[in-house]
Formats: C-alpha cells, sequence, structure tokens
C-alpha cells in the first residue's frame, strides 16, 4: 500500500507531508472503512443513489483486495433503516414513515456491493442493530452505524484501536 500525502493544504494552513513522522500514514498499521457502499446506495435504480459511488467501487474493491492480502483491518459501515422509520435520522424519518424503502434490513438493498467482499456474505441485521460487529474475514468486519457518522454512537474507534490501527 502506497500512500501519496499532499505537500500544501488548500487553506494555507500547516502543511502535512510523509516526512512528518507524527502525521504521516504508516502503512503496517492501517484500517481500510468503507462506508454506506450497499445497493440502495449506488445502484442505477437505487432509492437514494449516491452519485459517483457506483464508479468508485472497482477502486474501493481493488484496495480492499490489498488491504486483505496484508492482512490488515477492513470494516464495511452500514445504514440499515427499519420499515416502520423508527432508527431514521430525522431528515429520512417521514419519507420512511410513508414507505420508502431504503436499506431495510433483510431487503437485496441493504446488502454491501458483492465486489468489495472476501465471499458471499448475507448481512447478520439484527446482530448489527443490536450494536454488535459481524465478522465477515480474518480482519474484516461489518458494523451497523444509527447515525450520518460512523464514529457517532458505535464501535468503530474501539474497535480500530482493538485492532492497532493508527493510519
Amino acid at each position: 500500500i502506497e500512500f501519496n500525502c499532499a505537500r500544501t493544504c488548500s487553506d494555507g494552513g500547516v502543511v502535512v507531508t510523509v516526512e512528518d513522522r507524527y502525521t504521516r500514514p504508516i502503512p503496517a498499521s492501517a484500517a481500510l472503512v468503507l462506508i454506506d457502499v450497499q445497493r440502495d446506495f449506488y445502484a442505477d435504480d437505487a432509492p437514494l443513489r449516491v452519485a459517483g459511488t457506483s464508479t468508485a467501487i472497482a477502486a474501493m474493491a481493488k484496495l480492499a483486495s490489498a488491504f486483505r492480502q496484508r492482512g490488515l483491518p477492513i470494516v464495511h459501515v452500514v445504514r440499515l433503516y427499519r420499515a416502520d422509520g423508527s432508527n431514521a435520522d430525522p431528515v429520512r424519518r417521514q419519507s420512511i414513515e410513508q414507505g420508502a424503502r431504503i436499506a431495510v434490513p433483510g431487503s437485496a438493498g441493504s446488502q454491501i456491493a458483492p465486489e468489495l467482499l472476501p465471499n458471499p456474505v448475507e448481512l447478520e441485521h439484527q446482530l448489527l442493530l443490536d450494536g454488535a460487529l459481524q465478522q465477515i474475514g480474518p480482519a474484516e468486519h461489518v458494523l451497523y452505524k444509527p447515525r450520518w457518522g460512523a464514529f457517532s454512537g458505535t464501535k468503530l474507534e474501539q474497535h480500530l484501536r482493538e485492532s492497532a490501527t493508527d493510519t
């Protein structure tokens, strides 16, 4: 894995370089965190398609493969919206209560892009909704996020620390 770091900041702030011993990325202790790469967010007919995601999947898959080959941690962070909207963000709750079906547990739309997985995987929705991580490979897990931020209300930080990750 090779990191290419910019030598200047666009805001004119402090310059961060690979030579900076405090901020340089350390490939041997890196983790890959893939967020919301689920069918309902990338497919052409997705109810909540995020532009550009489907185009980026091939590059993400290549990166995931490189991390797997090196035994480095990978975390797939997913959103799951109960059909009644009870766990939806306020901005989406009304549309889900009115029948929008977005990343519903057990649906095809809730599943992670298969290109990113080590083998076919069915999400264990209840396990994830309960806040546990689903292990899908030796150093690969799936984590549910209850809100937009992957660190908010999740075990992501703890998991990364336990994995001795710092990049």
